[in-house]
């Protein structure tokens, strides 16, 4: 019998492919960028990849039941339809390999002494891990960890807001350049993207689509609160010249809250990246299973992982110009999701038309 996912756990794995990497990565890029306007290229982002959001995925709900391999192969024939699913595949791949790079990334920072091959081993391993539950158990652990991730975070950003250096004159001055707002909303945009790409492979999993619709927009409003808030939160504290300059800043915030809660927050940000990397083996295993029609994509899961451990170890080795976070995200969001999105799209409505 195959899993299903009720619309909680629908919404927390929306949450938990976005949230663990966007608070600790967009925060300092966009204040870098568009310094006291930065929280609003966050609702330029969210709100625009909204409406290429609900577009595709209610004309996928409303086309089938099916996997989003058979929509293609339905849509396109099944030669053609295969080529158009590769460079998705590929991405979700590389996204999986940039969420264990970044989780190693950080880990580094906090424990420099400690070998990194043990994080490399250990995150890939839980990720992995979950992955073989299921579906269904990976939608019941997200609930939790969303629910602490969240609850951390709001704690943080009220409890610094009010009782910490906080100072409102840091907004100013605020200068509405369109231009330059448009450019850096591309990078939030990316992050916004991946919750429509994870629910069109998820589609055959859902127990009630009709409600998926609303809860995948109710993540996209709940994700632009909370990093709006989040980046408000480090300029009045922090200023722009020093937000910008800190590699992970949100981490720094929470040190200047309760005693220790640092901790708390690296425990909850681990357990988001473990969560996300484990919903990106399973999309890939998902996607390639079904490419070559194979009954089960579990066969799939550990080759898969040691790939991008290999490949994210490599990574770390040598500066590869892919590490450049700006031209990854926007190339990516401008050569892959967008157009994938748009072409499903159209595709779509054509044979509805049809």
């Amino acid at each position: 019998m195959k899993e299903k996912i009720n619309s909680n756990q629908v919404l927390s794995l929306a949450l938990a492919v976005i949230i663990p990497t966007i608070i600790l990565l967009i925060p300092r890029i966009i204040v870098s960028r568009a310094r006291q306007m930065g929280w609003l290229t966050i609702i330029i982002a969210g709100s625009s990849t909204a409406i290429l959001y609900y577009i595709c995925l209610k004309l996928s709900l409303d086309y089938s039941n099916n996997t989003l391999t058979s929509d293609l192969k339905s849509l396109f024939g099944p030669i053609l339809g295969k080529l158009i699913l590769i460079p998705f595949i590929v991405f979700n791949l590389d996204v999986a390999n940039y969420v264990l790079y970044e989780g190693v990334s950080f880990v580094g920072v906090i424990m420099p002494k400690t070998p990194m091959i043990i994080f490399w081993l250990a995150l890939t391993l839980l990720a992995t891990y979950l992955v073989y539950q299921g579906i269904e158990v990976l939608g019941r652990i997200s609930e939790l960890g969303m629910i602490i991730i969240f609850l951390s975070l709001m704690f943080i950003v009220v409890y610094n807001f009010i009782y910490n250096f906080a100072e409102v004159g840091r907004l100013e001055p605020l200068i509405i350049n369109i231009n330059k707002l448009t450019k850096v909303s591309l990078l939030p945009a990316y992050w916004f993207m991946l919750p429509l790409t994870m629910l069109l492979v998820l589609k055959p999993y859902f127990k009630d689509k009709h409600q998926v619709l609303k809860i995948s927009l109710l993540s996209n409003v709940l994700t632009q609160i909370l990093v709006v808030a989040l980046t408000l939160v480090l300029i009045v504290n922090f200023g722009t010249d020093l937000a910008s300059r800190l590699s992970f800043p949100f981490y720094e915030l929470s040190k200047f809250s309760v005693r220790g809660f640092e901790v708390i927050i690296l425990v909850a940000w681990l357990t988001g990246v473990i969560l996300k990397l484990a919903i990106y083996l399973f999309i890939s295993a998902e996607l390639l299973a079904q490419t070559f029609e194979l009954k089960t994509y579990k066969k799939l899961v550990t080759p898969i992982a040691i790939i991008i451990a290999s490949f994210g170890i490599f990574r770390t080795k040598y500066a590869l110009p892919i590490l450049n976070l700006k031209y990854f995200i926007v190339g990516y969001l401008l050569l892959v999701q967008v157009p994938f999105v748009i072409l499903l799209s159209l595709a779509y409505l054509l044979n509805k038309k049809n």
